[in-house]
């Protein structure tokens, strides 16, 4: 938005905040915004007036003021316009309550904070806590200390911070509850409402910045983590609507919505932690998608909400929403793009992604396109924020799977990554982009070839290998071989072209394949050399769309030196799911990615097994001949060396590998 980037041009001090509190009895409902419109003015000695909304707690009137001008209010209460018959209040907001930073300001596609640095989100989300891992306050205070700076919060009912909704001893969306707790309509929890002001506390003493995220698709859905049975504005449960897809239109849902919006902004607004609000999470997973395709109400719901937000919010907090980029008018009245992935291959999916172009884009969550436990998810991890690193995206990828942060104790991938960025100061390049890179030394190694896009369809049909195995052109390979639900056409088969230097065998490795049946037939040069076909589960239910069944063997295809060609048909009735194809000796045993501008190059360096230690020379595009300062980092453990280098030719020569995955930090 124009008026973000506006603001990012000039250099802002912020000081606060400072809070007043009335004893005033004002009838009717404390939270209805249009019946009660509560402020407060406070106004300095030298006349400048600044005025903040009001919100109801504990029985008085509450404001909060976090202000660019220091010094002595004075505070009046106000209803409707009018003064309130209660005593005005003092307010001091001393210099030294100085704000570090200020707000988070788009400035083109990166983000930019008020006092003129560059922000760079980098963490986890953290949605909402689970029983048998610490609170989530004491979680930020875990990631602030390992370096990190984002975080995404839900306001979810099952651990107790939805406004209207608290499901008692139930931690999952899909977990069944004792008992719940429901707010009378058009009126909040003040329990909820409670736990949020530990969270921004928490938050602004961790350094985290976090996305507020204010609606979620469940609460408006039957069919994806459909909490909808249980929400009080389902008629069935004494409220409003009829239908979940009716939140978006009808008056009294909408009006409900901006209630608590406005309550919002006025209770937590003051405060810089609070990156943006996030008006929904996944909203392609609500009935009005998933049931109605009406994507025309649902950007209007947006549309309105965000102006909504614009007219109340006195620091311009950024505003975004999260849900698949296919529509972007969506996104329209968003600061910054927000999308979510789960495909197999996470580096390629996240680094192969072609971000929409006038806006800020990063991650806001990630994982491996499986629920369970991976073998190796720190490596997930690390792939994912590696990948949106080396992307030139505006943010680090962000995990999503934060109960496994803790239980495995990944916050070293975190630390790790920030001080690479400390050293890099990548931020601080907004022009940087990928680039290509040439390394001399790596021994030829298999090809793996790994889908990049999660549940969608592909996008691309035909790959020549090896010079199509890249994130840009996997990101539109689907693991999905076949129709996507039963009873769909079967897509056009997927050919993989490449001249073999020896003889040898490719492998299809397969991750499983739809409860409704699969069946897949595999062609080498024109010639069927495989077909099989697997029946449907026996106990499958129609809601099953993705429910699988065990992965079949690997399909080994022996070949003779020279060309091939390997199409994978699937026949239906629904998907087989891809996990990757192996051709020998197409790959090397060492691969690189980079990041550059001409002054600065950021490297990530992979070895295979057995590649290492090993003395290796990069060509880096865009690096000039000339001295350079080389700093390499073992991303495992950590450790990392600084030394002085030379560009000489094209070249930087004869570095010393010694882990498997390492990054490379050259400057000029």
């Amino acid at each position: 938005m124009l008026f973000a980037s506006m603001l990012a041009l000039t250099v802002t001090t912020w000081f606060g905040p400072a809070q007043v509190a009335f004893d005033a009895k004002i009838p009717g409902n404390p939270y209805d915004g249009r019946g009660n419109d509560v402020r407060v003015v406070f106004v300095a000695p030298d006349g400048d007036r600044e005025e903040r909304l009001a919100y109801f707690d504990a029985g008085r009137w509450k404001a909060w003021l976090t202000t660019t001008h220091p010094g002595h209010y004075r505070a009046t209460l106000m209803r409707n316009g009018e003064p309130v018959a209660v005593p005005a209040a003092e307010v001091v907001v001393p210099d030294s309550a100085r704000l570090p930073g200020g707000f988070v300001r788009v400035q083109g596609t990166r983000f930019v904070t008020d006092s003129g640095q560059p922000y760079f989100p980098l963490g986890h989300d953290l949605g909402w806590r689970y029983p048998d891992i610490p609170p989530l306050t004491e979680l930020l205070h875990r990631m602030g200390a390992a370096g990190m700076n984002w975080a995404r919060i839900w306001a979810c009912a099952w651990d107790g911070k939805n406004p209207v909704l608290i499901r008692h001893n139930a931690y999952s969306p899909q977990e069944k509850d004792i008992w719940r707790e429901q707010a009378p309509l058009g009126e909040f929890l003040p329990s909820a409402l409670g736990q949020w002001d530990e969270l921004v506390g928490a938050a602004e003493a961790s350094g985290i910045r976090f996305q507020f995220v204010l609606f979620h698709h469940g609460l408006f859905s039957t069919r994806a983590d459909a909490n909808w049975d249980e929400h009080p504005w389902n008629r069935a449960n004494g409220g409003f609507l009829d239908r979940p897809q009716d939140f978006f239109t009808n008056e009294t849902a909408r009006e409900y919505s901006r209630r608590w919006l406005r309550y919002a902004i006025a209770r937590w607004g003051h405060s810089p932690s609070i990156l943006a609000w996030e008006l929904f999470n996944e909203v392609e997973w609500t009935d009005a998608i998933q049931k109605d395709q009406n994507w025309p109400v649902v950007v209007a719901w947006h549309n309105e909400m965000a102006a909504y937000v614009r007219s109340l919010d006195p620091y311009h907090h950024l505003v975004t929403t999260s849900s698949s980029t296919q529509h972007p008018e969506l996104y329209a009245a968003m600061d910054y793009y927000q999308p979510h992935a789960y495909p197999r291959e996470v580096f390629t999916a996240i680094a192969g992604s072609k971000p929409l172009p006038g806006k800020p884009w990063f991650y806001g969550e990630f994982g491996r396109g499986t629920s369970e436990l991976n073998a190796n998810e720190r490596m997930v991890v690390r792939d994912g924020i590696w990948a949106g690193m080396l992307a030139g995206h505006a943010g680090a990828a962000s995990y999503w799977f934060w109960e496994r942060v803790v239980k495995l104790d990944l916050y070293s991938e975190f630390a790790h990554a920030a001080r690479v960025l400390k050293i890099s100061q990548l931020p601080a390049h907004p022009q940087a982009r990928p680039v290509a890179i040439e390394i001399a030394g790596a021994k030829p190694a298999p090809l793996l070839v790994a889908p990049g896009r999660g549940r969608g369809a592909s996008t691309r049909f035909h790959f020549e290998l090896p010079g199509d195995a890249t994130p840009e052109c996997l990101a539109e390979l689907s693991p999905l071989i076949g129709p996507l639900q039963a009873g769909e056409p079967a897509p056009r088969p997927i050919e993989f072209a490449f001249s073999a230097p020896a003889d040898g065998q490719a492998s299809i490795v397969w991750a499983g394949l739809a409860g409704a049946g699969a069946g897949i037939r595999v062609l080498l040069d024109g010639k069927e050399a495989f077909h099989q076909a697997w029946p449907a589960l026996p106990d499958l239910k129609a809601s099953d769309v993705w429910r699988r069944q065990p992965a079949p063997p690997p399909i080994v295809l022996p070949y003779q030196a020279g060309p091939h060609t390997i199409a994978i048909e699937g026949l239906g009735p629904a998907w087989a799911l891809l996990d990757h194809l192996s051709v020998p000796d197409l790959g090397r045993s060492i691969r690189a990615h980079a990041i550059g501008d001409g002054t600065l190059a950021l490297v990530r360096v992979q070895a295979d097994e057995g590649a290492v230690p090993a003395a290796v020379d990069l060509r880096v595009a865009g690096l000039a001949d000339g001295p350079c300062k080389l700093n390499v980092m073992d991303l495992g453990t950590g450790t990392d060396r600084e030394q002085s280098a030379a560009i000489a030719g094209g070249m930087l020569r004869g570095i010393e590998l010694t882990a498997r995955d390492t990054a490379l930090v050259i400057t000029r």
